[in-house]
């Protein structure tokens, strides 16, 4: 769909649902989200929508009535507050070092849940390790009764430290309790979605004696539980054991014993109001404990009803029998005498996984217990947010590499993200011949008259629309051009530039090869990672430009290594 087209077809959308996000648009338009933020740009530039945070809103036609018969203005549209508190959920600050250092400087408190930050004024959470080990005792006695003390458990864990202390405690619990020693497969793996069915699915079918898995979330164990119905599993030989009981999805698999005997429920609806509970406290300067410890509970079929009770619209926490059986932490604040605690305006909670059920539920509890404070909850989605602040880098990068583009230079533009970003900032008044593979960029370059536009033959490939393959390749050998910009997906100092892709490793060391100087467009990100194939050493770089997350110590690498940095 041409650019045209496609904008057009965005306005309608905008105007039929009055918001839409970026990525929504994405999948409708079968368009990368790169293009979209473009599309974006360009479409508020011209006063046709308005960017909102994470997507766009039609704008306001102007009304041409009297001002008398004006209605009353309405309230602005996605106005952030600015937080009195920042609770933090489990996430890795090193993942955005620029993002979190920006969010927890501007907090005047920080609260964090289940994984601990080092800024926080107390972590809030259950005891992981003894979670892990309550439920590795069980199971243990689980496979004693059915399974003659033989377990063969899969573990999904994350590099969290919550999460490593609940593997931990699970196994030595099981070791503890079993008179066999378990074997135990580990996966290791980011939390998404997308990957849990059919991972497990994998693991199940070259791993058939598995008789446990241990999977850490709910989204994970509702995968394993698929995983083991589509593989046609006996329930009495393989058991799923989730850890959270966090929303509907398990809970109806353990009422209906899918694979699942027992839970281990960690009640986000009292985590939410203990977040809330401390935020009070810490914005009144009270002192907290380093750790507030919130209750969890082993359930099973016949315990579930005692703590939640089905309805319409999911399952709801009883509170009126439980309040006093678990506990809730800080429901009696000390305080000084005469001291009368104020609420704070606003608390802010940034999302590391926003489509967790656990998240969404400890979110609506948040909201629940805040509204009745008159508190203001302001959601701050961090997977979102990081998306905004690179693209955002990479337009820095990629307007500071134009500068570099000198009258009558040759140059080879590579296709990637931030080299397309770069075709918006070649100035108009430089005469330049611009040689690439990438149809992207030539499409951005070929209205502007100054530059000499050369596309290199080849096989396009059209996943990404790169022109690859030996005779492109054997056409760079008669060429010679003054500086390349490229893009990779691994940079690290000893195995240098490497990408995943052999056919764009191939095109990219014919680049290398036809350049007089290759100048390196890479965010924070890239760097410390090794792909699969070495397209060439790092001292074949001439110039980095990159971002103000890449720290100092890995800057005097490359600083001492003959390659000028350039900070954007």
């Amino acid at each position: 769909m041409k650019r045209k087209k496609r904008q057009k077809k965005i306005a309608e959308i905008i105007e039929q649902q009055n918001f839409v996000s970026v990525e929504e648009l994405s999948q409708l338009l079968d368009v990368s989200e790169m293009t979209i933020w473009r599309d974006l740009k360009s479409m508020s530039e011209a006063n046709l929508i308005k960017r909102t945070y994470g997507g766009a809103i039609p704008l306001k036609p102007v009304d041409t009535k009297p001002e008398a018969e004006q209605p009353p203005p309405e309230p602005p549209i996605d106005q952030p507050c600015d937080p009195d508190v920042l609770i933090i959920t489990s996430a890795k600050p090193q993942k955005s070092p620029i993002y979190w250092k920006e969010r927890t400087q501007s907090a005047p408190t920080i609260i964090a849940e289940s994984a601990p930050h080092p800024s926080a004024a107390t972590l809030i959470g259950i005891n992981d390790y003894r979670a892990g080990y309550d439920l590795g005792c069980w199971v243990g006695e689980y496979a004693i009764q059915h399974w003659d003390g033989r377990v063969n458990v899969l573990i999904w864990s994350y590099d969290l430290p919550n999460t490593e202390a609940r593997g931990r405690g699970f196994l030595a619990g099981l070791n503890e309790t079993t008179p066999k020693v378990p074997e135990v497969i580990s996966l290791n793996l980011p939390a998404r979605d997308d990957l849990a069915y059919q991972l497990m699915r994998d693991a199940l079918e070259v791993n058939k004696n598995i008789n446990v898995i241990f999977p850490m979330n709910d989204n994970n164990a509702w995968g394993a539980i698929q995983a083991c119905i589509d593989l046609k599993i006996d329930p009495n030989q393989t058991i799923v054991i989730p850890f959270g009981l966090e929303g509907n999805t398990i809970k109806n698999a353990l009422l209906n014993q899918y694979y699942c005997p027992i839970a281990l429920a960690m009640f986000p609806e009292i985590v939410g109001r203990t977040c809330v509970d401390a935020a009070i406290a810490a914005y009144n300067n009270l002192e907290l404990p380093q750790k507030i410890e919130t209750p969890y509970q082993l359930l099973s079929r016949e315990t579930l009803p005692e703590f939640y009770q089905p309805g319409s619209d999911g399952w709801k926490f009883l509170w009126e029998p439980n309040q006093a059986r678990l506990g809730i932490p800080l429901q009696n604040i000390q305080k000084p005498d005469h001291v009368v605690l104020k609420n704070p305006s606003c608390i802010g909670i940034i999302l590391t996984f926003p489509n967790h059920e656990w998240y969404q539920n400890l979110v609506a509890s948040l909201n629940e217990y805040a509204d009745w404070l008159g508190i203001t909850i302001e959601i701050l989605d961090a997977e979102q947010s990081l998306k905004e602040e690179l693209i955002s880098t990479k337009h820095r990068i990629a307007k500071r590499a134009a500068l570099e583009i000198q009258p009558g230079d040759t140059i080879f533009i590579s296709g990637s993200v931030t080299t397309q970003f770069l075709t918006e900032y070649i100035s108009s008044k430089v005469n330049a011949t611009v040689i690439t593979n990438a149809s992207s960029i030539f499409r951005c370059l070929e209205e502007q008259p100054n530059i000499t536009l050369i596309s290199i033959g080849g096989i396009l490939r059209r996943d990404n629309k790169h022109l690859v393959g030996p005779s492109a390749e054997n056409s760079l050998k008669e060429l010679r051009v003054d500086k390349l910009f490229l893009e990779v997906s691994g940079v690290s100092y000893d195995f240098g530039l490497s990408h995943t892709d052999i056919s764009e490793v191939t095109i990219q060391q014919a680049m290398i090869h036809s350049a007089r100087e290759v100048i390196l467009l890479a965010d924070h990100t890239r760097f410390e990672q090794e792909s699969f194939i070495q397209i060439a050493p790092i001292k074949t770089v001439n110039k980095l430009i990159t971002d103000s997350g890449l720290p100092a110590q890995t800057r005097l690498q490359f600083n001492a290594a003959g390659i000028e940095v350039i900070i954007s």
